[in-house]
C-alpha cells in the first residue's frame, strides 16, 4: 500500500512541479540498483541453500 501512495504523490509531484522529472529518475535509479542487489542476494541464497538450478 505504501508503494502505490508514493507511486501516487509522485506523479502528482510531477505534474505540478516540471523540475521533479529529474528527481524521480534519480529515485528510480537507485530503486533499479536497490530492487539488483535484492535480487542478486535471493539469487545467492537459492544457490547456496542446494535449490541451485542455476549452476
Amino acid at each position: 500500500m505504501a508503494w502505490i501512495n508514493f507511486q501516487i504523490t509522485a506523479n502528482v509531484k510531477r505534474i505540478a512541479d516540471p523540475k521533479a522529472k529529474m528527481i524521480r529518475r534519480k529515485k528510480s535509479k537507485i530503486f533499479s540498483i536497490f530492487f539488483r542487489l535484492i535480487s542478486l542476494s535471493i539469487y545467492d541464497l537459492i544457490n547456496q541453500s542446494g535449490y541451485g538450478m542455476f549452476n
